[in-house]
């Protein structure tokens, strides 16, 4: 009723009916009185002033016509630990400024994760996936959405970070192909063969940091994508455990790396930990790519996220160069962030 009619009509009508006698033989009244409402007299019971409503609100001229109005809200259910899962919204058909907020709301309020169900025309349409993600990062930087599809752009770092151009699809070098389908007659894909390895999404620097993952096909036991919630990590510490993580300055690099994505980098010799929370081996010097650049900086584990104000632990091991003094003792370092992320993954 509310998308047929404006919502002031519809609040007038649920207000009258709190108020009712009764739903037969009655008129509805409010405090005694007969409501005014046009076309109603004291003899009307509420089934009357219900079609009359109804008559009235669909066939009204104010409010947006029917091709305008919003579509119905999509369904959203939790997921088991964190997160939600958002079923009856199509991508690939667009979806307006307000959508793009509604997701992003989510993924505030439900930890990080959003899985948005029945996506598969997307990946017919590589332009409207992009598109899709350029806009909800724009959203969550603060900037306004933009409605354009950018189909020559990519992403500054795109080349670099996904690797060969084979497995990009073809004129979008930021959408990478992931997965073994180039083994069962698909294009070329790029196949990480490095075990866990925690790649880390969230707030660590002027804007967020935000991945786009669609399912095209879903690979066997084993070759599940692993997520954990940063919140989660830093509440699953002791107190002891969270002041030591607090007190915590790293310097993150890629000192130990190819250059390139973790599948080139397990290519050319890198390997972590079973858990994928430590570094074993890194890439030797002279196997390093020509994009390779050391990117040195300092980060604290432990932060406070901008908009939930909710302490975060987050840390990607793979770039973990060293724990401010514990320089002499690499080793020791890599250990102890290990030791910090495990409860929590």
């Amino acid at each position: 009723v509310a998308n047929c009619r404006s919502q002031e009509l519809c609040d007038q009508f649920v207000d009258a009916s709190k108020y009712s006698h009764g739903l037969r033989g009655h008129p509805i009244a409010y405090g005694g009185h007969v409501v005014p409402w046009p076309g109603v007299d004291g003899d009307d019971n509420f089934f009357q002033v219900l079609t009359r409503f109804l008559t009235a609100s669909c066939s009204a001229t104010e409010g947006p016509s029917p091709a305008k109005r919003m579509r119905p809200d999509f369904d959203v259910s939790p997921l088991p630990l964190f997160g939600v899962a958002v079923r009856g919204l199509d991508v690939a058909a667009g979806i307006s400024d307000k959508m793009i907020a509604r997701l992003w709301e989510l993924n505030i309020k439900h930890d990080g994760i959003v899985v948005i169900r029945g996506q598969h025309q997307l990946k017919h349409k590589p332009a409207v996936f992009l598109s899709f993600a350029r806009r909800l990062l724009q959203h969550a930087s603060g900037d306004q959405p933009s409605l354009e599809l950018e189909t020559l752009g990519a992403f500054a770092e795109g080349k670099q970070l996904f690797g060969a151009s084979d497995v990009w699809v073809p004129g979008y070098p930021d959408i990478r192909r992931i997965g073994n389908l180039h083994k069962h007659g698909g294009p070329p894909h790029v196949l990480s063969m490095v075990g866990r390895q925690w790649h880390m999404d969230g707030n660590k620097g002027e804007e967020p940091l935000l991945s786009f993952l669609l399912g095209v096909e879903p690979g066997p036991k084993g070759s599940e994508t692993l997520f954990a919630s940063g919140y989660a990590v830093y509440e699953a510490l002791t107190e002891a455990q969270q002041a030591r993580a607090n007190s915590l300055v790293c310097v993150m690099s890629n000192r130990f790396r190819s250059g390139g994505p973790v599948a080139e980098d397990f290519e050319r010799g890198l390997r972590m930990s079973d858990n994928g929370l430590r570094l074993q081996d890194g890439v030797d010097p002279a196997n390093r790519l020509a994009s390779w650049s050391l990117g040195e900086h300092h980060e604290r584990p432990v932060s406070i996220h901008p908009q939930t104000h909710r302490t975060v632990l987050q840390i990607a091991p793979v770039k973990l160069d060293h724990v401010v003094g514990m320089e002499n003792d690499v080793v020791a370092g890599r250990s102890l962030i290990e030791e910090l992320l495990i409860p929590g993954t």
